[in-house]
């Protein structure tokens, strides 16, 4: 059985108050670009910058994406000259830093632990940095970044959710390839790391740091544990396998791999240089495409719309939908992310209730909503995983 463990950075690997490291960012950032931007515009801009990465929902935009629009748009300079003095700051002020920080000495203790387990880890951490100021924060927590320990360090640069969104573990999953039995998040946020994970449908291990504060209504079950980084072991060796299995089918999930899985298929392909490889992806988006155009989309709509609808489609019409090959790999990205974004917010538009919506299917009888959305997930993974191949391979 695999297990993969995603762990959150700050204030769980790494002793790092955000109370108190934001305010010495911000102030820090200020100065530094002050030549250019009055500190305060610069401070307010990127708050609210930052607001817009907490609430996306677009699974075609970045998270820098959706940063940079309204941040240049507040501060009134040329995106060149700030981006420079930007670099220049993760390169030689942000370092400095660290001081804010402090090193955590079971962090390693519990990383090293974990791989003589044989478990998989993934950086949980929210991906709201540019990848350096992530890798810099690890590097003050005893890790090196870039010695291929870990599955997975997000960033805002590839990352299009933000926790607690739920679609940004379904996200962060689909970038290591859906390819454990067990995921866990570890984290010390109850709202990010805790409540988002629950909602998703993992299990999570709240790392408390001796709060007595408890996560309301989410201990009532072995589902969430609790205790100090260290204590995760003992919690996971008591607790019973099944009790770890992932609930993907329950709306909430659902959504979130609806908008993950893609997000994290297209920062996948993204990455890819190989022009044979670039060409191999396009067919399969194109597939994609296609399947959302003529399958997916029309289905939901006509059980959101009538009444026990009578969904007739053939053994290969998933896997077999015609495909248009001539269009370019970013094209059918951009045209993916609109259809797909179609379907979830028609999804969003129902109340919870809808989800038992009924039809008739020609191969599975009498099916729901929520059936038939758990299938496209399905689908979806499978995509996932082919693509997390091929992108992979040399």
């Amino acid at each position: 059985m695999t297990i993969t463990l995603l762990i959150d950075l700050d204030d769980t690997l790494l002793s790092n108050d955000m109370d108190i490291f934001v305010p010495a960012y911000l102030n820090a950032l200020g100065e530094f670009m002050s030549s250019i931007v009055e500190p305060q515009k610069l401070i307010t801009s990127l708050l609210n910058a930052t607001q817009h990465m907490f609430t996306n929902n677009d699974i075609g935009q970045t998270l820098k994406n959706v940063f940079d629009r309204p941040f240049y748009k507040q501060i009134h300079v040329d995106a060149a000259q700030v981006n420079k003095l930007i670099d220049d700051f993760y390169q030689f002020e942000f370092k400095k830093l660290k001081r804010f920080t402090g090193y955590k000495p079971e962090a390693t203790q519990f990383v090293q632990k974990a791989f003589e387990r044989n478990y998989q880890i993934g950086i949980a951490t929210n991906p709201l940095f540019p990848l350096t100021a992530i890798k810099q924060r690890l590097q003050w927590a005893g890790f090196d970044p870039d010695d291929s320990t870990f599955l997975l360090i997000p960033s805002y640069e590839d990352f299009h959710f933000a926790k607690p969104n739920p679609a940004f573990f379904a996200e962060f999953i689909t970038r290591i390839g859906w390819q454990s039995d067990i995921y866990i998040m570890i984290g010390n946020d109850i709202d990010h790391d805790i409540q988002g994970a629950s909602n998703f449908g993992i299990p999570a291990f709240w790392v408390n740091n001796l709060s007595s504060k408890s996560p309301p209504n989410l201990l009532n079950s072995d589902f969430i544990g609790q205790g100090s980084l260290l204590d995760f072991f003992d919690w996971l060796d008591e607790i019973t396998t099944s009790n770890l299995s992932p609930e993907f089918n329950k709306p909430s999930s659902l959504l979130a791999q609806l908008k993950g899985i893609p997000a994290g298929i297209f920062s996948m392909c993204k990455h890819a240089t190989n022009s044979a490889k670039k060409s191999e992806l396009a067919k399969i988006l194109s597939e994609m495409l296609n399947l959302e155009q003529n399958v997916n989309y029309p289905t939901i709509k006509r059980i959101v719309t009538e009444n026990s609808p009578i969904i007739s489609q053939d053994n290969n019409e998933f896997s077999n939908h015609g495909s248009n090959n001539s269009l370019d790999l970013v094209t059918i990205i951009n045209e993916y992310a609109s259809e797909r974004n179609k379907t979830l917010q028609l999804l969003e538009s129902i109340d919870n209730d809808e989800w038992n919506r009924t039809a008739i299917h020609n191969q599975f009888g009498q099916i729901t909503l929520q059936n038939i959305v758990h299938e496209i997930s399905l689908h979806d993974q499978m995509y996932a995983k082919r693509i997390f191949i091929l992108t992979k391979s040399h």
